[in-house]
């Protein structure tokens, strides 16, 4: 009987114990590790997101700008060109003309990124002062202007609107198509008469 004597002094782990402890502790480090890298690209995503927000938010103010004083405005001779007339005042020496207009071709050019505000100086539309013409861009290495962006002018009844249907998207290397943030903003300026 003396054979079966229990042991009470046990020290050490079972192979079980073991191979449990090292299944659970693997399954705990893989959804720690999988929360830590959805977490990271959750972020990059809302970073990109945010920072294209940015941009077009400065963009399309800068685009409402150029529309600001406009009294009329129609089609230019190129697709996405607009011709706006604005009221301006100039002052001639002691005398301030506040009815003084001026025409500005406003082009969306998405193959540079920018929307090009050009005065126009002579009795046709074709004499533009490309000298003085303001660039409003985007950072071409960061954005992209989409090639389905429009700028149109529209009238209805006694007024006019602009058409503005701009896409943007954010060129991330290394992301999938489907992962770069787009924005669209898709609207009608009513041109003040």
């Amino acid at each position: 009987m003396k054979l079966f004597k229990p042991l009470h002094n046990q020290k050490g782990l079972t192979l079980i114990e073991v191979m449990t402890a090292l299944v659970l502790f693997g399954m705990i480090t893989t959804i720690l590790y999988s929360f830590l890298f959805m977490g990271m690209s959750m972020y990059k995503r809302v970073a990109a997101e945010a920072q294209l927000r940015s941009q077009v938010n400065v963009f399309y103010s800068q685009l409402l700008d150029l529309f600001e004083q406009s009294v009329y405005a129609y089609q230019g001779s190129r697709e996405n060109e607009i011709i706006v007339i604005k009221k301006e005042t100039v002052d001639a020496g002691q005398k301030t003309d506040s009815n003084y207009i001026r025409y500005y071709s406003i082009l969306l050019s998405p193959d540079e990124e920018s929307i090009r505000l050009t005065p126009v100086t002579g009795s046709g539309i074709m004499d533009k002062d490309s000298e003085n013409s303001i660039v409003r861009t985007l950072d071409k290495s960061q954005f992209d202007i989409q090639d389905t962006s429009k700028l149109a002018v529209r009238s209805i009844a006694d007024s006019q609107l602009v058409s503005v249907d701009l896409v943007f998207t954010s060129k991330k290397r290394g992301n999938a198509v489907k992962e770069q943030p787009t924005i669209r903003i898709k609207t009608e300026i009513p041109i003040a008469q």
